[in-house]
């Protein structure tokens, strides 16, 4: 050392301005995926899986049936695209909305009543089906043998209930 000189200086621990640029670069990358991503989410909330708002529907069905001890019916609307829980006069008891309105065409469900088996040929191996508009469920906490059919564009999906649980038997592709 040599007198009357201070010591070198140290050097300091900073981030460079290119450092800094790289950083702020990858924070807007990532905000940039998370928006994309994050975006349909929020446009689709309140809209629930067409097999869960379905499940719900006959449940809603079968309590309003019980509650106002007269025979309900359950339909779907595809232009309001809700469930609709009617009397036997038409009036409306309940409403359960599927988050999807006529902004989605290709979504239906199709109501099939199970027809009991023929004759003393003993069960057949197929279970015969006739469309209807509609879903009765009684008082007595029963409903008609019934399966619905979901359509969504090219996806089909079945899914069977029981008429007096209103629990689905079976869901089949």
């Amino acid at each position: 050392m040599y007198p009357g000189r201070s010591t070198p200086r140290q050097a300091r621990r900073a981030f460079t301005l290119v450092e800094m640029l790289v950083v702020i670069g990858i924070i807007t990358i990532l905000a940039g995926l998370v928006v994309v991503n994050v975006t349909p989410i929020f446009e689709g909330m309140g809209a629930q899986p067409p097999e869960r708002t379905l499940r719900q529907a006959v449940r809603e069905a079968r309590y309003q049936a019980t509650m106002h001890k007269e025979t309900t019916y359950l339909h779907f609307s595809a232009p309001e695209g809700a469930f609709i829980i009617t009397n036997t006069t038409g009036t409306e008891h309940a409403r359960v909305e599927t988050g999807f309105g006529a902004d989605v065409p290709d979504l239906n469900f199709q109501f099939h009543q199970i027809l009991p088996e023929r004759g003393l040929g003993g069960p057949t191996r197929r279970t015969e089906t006739a469309p209807v508009p509609r879903v009765r469920f009684q008082p007595d906490r029963s409903s008609t043998p019934f399966e619905v059919e979901i359509v969504w564009g090219r996806d089909r999906s079945l899914h069977r209930f029981d008429p007096f649980s209103a629990v689905e038997l079976r869901s089949a592709e």
